[in-house]
């Protein structure tokens, strides 16, 4: 089973969840053995509308095949239901979310974002729903969850952005970006843990590069890469790539890939920090 965790933010617009979560997955649930997608969303309606007007997903479809859980990501009561419904706890834990730029009158840090700490924020919450339903005994040592994150590439020391994106990434995106690091770190810590509160089995965290809009240019044009998250070295199997170093790539393209490869082949990909782009 598993579960896509979405969230919108305080006016209500919709983030993340039709972009980065393909609609087919929506459309394919039902032929995924034990898929059973889910969502939290502020205003259940909006995301309904959106994938059927934006994505020409049939209403019958979405009604089939996807449940909205009312609330936000930060609502720890609405994320427990995503998260085990009806008791029964899912496999798979997909978070994406992100805030809206917003101008800053600073030199140093000229952006920042409506919610400067939302990755952050929904992370702590994914992950203490976790720990309780685990504590509850609803979620057993043999059914912790993966999960999937989308962060992005430039946070780590080695360099994985172009020379020419270094101001643009480590300045004008700083908060955004201390935001999505602080999110990978409690990630990668928590997929260390043991014990009876332990949240997550692994993860895979996406980092993608400069994201865009308009149509994706196919799975051919996509590029990707790996490497360990330095607070999980051993969490992955098999020989680093090394990330993939480019410059921007179609949001389209990232749910594209996240559907083909984190979703459907997840085991390949567990305990993997994967660049993504052109």
């Amino acid at each position: 089973m598993c579960v896509h965790c979405a969230c919108t933010r305080a006016e209500g617009r919709l983030s993340g969840f039709g972009t980065y979560v393909p609609p087919n997955a929506v459309r394919s649930a039902s032929s995924i053995s034990a898929a059973d997608p889910r969502t939290v969303a502020r205003t259940p309606q909006k995301l309904r509308d959106m994938l059927e007007k934006e994505h020409a997903v049939p209403r019958g479809t979405i009604d089939a095949n996807l449940t909205i859980i009312q609330g936000n990501v930060t609502d720890i009561s609405a994320v427990k239901k995503v998260l085990a419904p009806e008791g029964i706890p899912v496999s798979l834990v997909i978070f994406a979310v992100g805030g809206v730029p917003k101008f800053n009158w600073s030199l140093f840090t000229p952006f920042t974002l409506d919610q400067p700490t939302i990755c952050e924020d929904g992370s702590v919450v994914i992950l203490a729903a976790l720990r309780e339903l685990r504590r509850e005994g609803v979620i057993g040592e043999d059914q912790k969850p993966t999960m999937i994150a989308i962060s992005s590439t430039g946070l780590t020391k080695r360099r994985d952005v172009p020379i020419a994106f270094l101001w643009l990434y480590h300045v004008t995106l700083k908060i955004p970006h201390l935001d999505k690091k602080v999110m990978e770190r409690l990630i990668a810590q928590a997929a260390t843990e043991s014990g009876h509160e332990a949240p997550i089995d692994s993860f895979v965290i996406l980092r993608p590069s400069l994201l865009m809009d308009g149509p994706g240019l196919g799975m051919d044009s996509v590029r990707s890469g790996w490497v360990e998250h330095e607070l999980a070295p051993h969490a992955a199997r098999g020989q680093a790539t090394g990330p993939a170093i480019g410059y921007t790539i179609r949001r389209s393209d990232v749910g594209r890939w996240l559907y083909e490869n984190a979703i459907r082949n997840v085991q390949e990909w567990r305990g993997r920090c994967v660049s993504l782009t052109y």
